[in-house]
């Protein structure tokens, strides 16, 4: 099998997003990690970071903050940060007795959170649903999100 450079430029398209991806999800489950921690933690070489992570901080994903010196020898390794408002989820939680709304943004930080509580009784599913999004409109609203809240879907 031979691969035109079309295909070529595909794959690289594909391994960019691949290692795109690897950063995030380390900033996401981890929290800010510093350049040297992305290297061990993804595999990828110390100049592929700096290149994804210039990527990354022009799209407001990501930003870089000048490290704590620790008092070992060496320049510091910058701690890489995820911004948590450049990729928001809003996620619904439904109890017995409450249902809840969250805006969780990049990192896991709950930007805004709102719970109520309802009776025991049964209710139907069309009012659950109801409450639900009203909920959301509530939580939503209280934060401008610049168009950033990703959408899935459970298909």
């Amino acid at each position: 099998m031979t691969f035109g450079r079309d295909d070529l430029g595909l794959r690289s398209e594909t391994i960019r997003r691949a290692n795109l991806s690897a950063i995030v999800r380390e900033l996401h489950d981890r929290g800010p990690l510093s350049r040297s921690e992305l290297v061990t933690r993804t595999g990828l070489t110390r100049s592929a970071i700096r290149g994804h992570l210039g990527e990354l901080v022009g799209g407001g994903v990501v930003s870089e903050r000048r490290a704590v010196p620790l008092g070992m020898p060496g320049r510091p390794s910058p701690l890489v940060c995820p911004e948590p408002e450049s990729a928001v989820v809003l996620a619904l939680d439904i109890e017995v007795d409450s249902l809840a709304a969250a805006l969780i943004g990049l990192g896991g930080e709950v930007l805004e959170h709102i719970r109520v509580d309802r009776p025991r009784a049964h209710s139907s599913l069309a009012a659950i649903v109801d409450d639900l999004a009203e909920l959301a409109a509530v939580v939503r609203g209280q934060r401008t999100l610049l168009g950033r809240l990703l959408q899935a879907s459970l298909d």
